[in-house]
């Protein structure tokens, strides 16, 4: 009987108010989608890009995890999330998938970084075929 009762004042209530609820719902909506201005995105990632010259790879990680859901794709942010979880021992190996998604030619010390963990996962030919393609790449510098 309780539960019934609560439904019915529930119908009312929306019946009624179904235009507060659909403002309310868009302002929740609009504020929670979190979506960084480019001008804020900028910054920080120069505010992330200085923790990361000094070594504060965990501080520079949770810049670049707040910049990633906007720029997924970006080769640079990629291998500075890479390079952050490499450095971070406990999360080595989830650097393996930013790490992959950089561009070579942009950032040839991925395949080091990647030499380095296909080695420690066991996986020697990639790991042989990642430091050749770094050595080849800096002898050619």
């Amino acid at each position: 009987m309780e539960k019934r009762l609560i439904k019915v004042v529930m119908l009312r209530f929306f019946a009624k108010n179904k235009i507060l609820l659909f403002v309310l719902f868009c302002m929740i909506v609009k504020t929670s989608s979190g979506q960084l201005t480019v001008r804020e995105t900028e910054k920080l990632f120069l505010k992330a890009d200085n923790a990361f010259e000094f070594g504060d790879y965990v501080g520079a990680l949770q810049m670049y995890m707040t910049i990633y859901p906007n720029d997924s794709s970006s080769s640079e942010l990629n291998f500075k999330i890479g390079v952050c979880l490499f450095e971070i021992k406990k999360f080595r190996q989830s650097s393996v998938k930013y790490f992959e998604k950089t561009l070579i030619p942009e950032f040839p010390e991925t395949n080091y970084y990647l030499g380095r963990l296909y080695h420690s996962q066991k996986k020697y030919e990639k790991a042989i075929a990642c430091f050749s393609q770094f050595n080849y790449i800096i002898g050619h510098e």
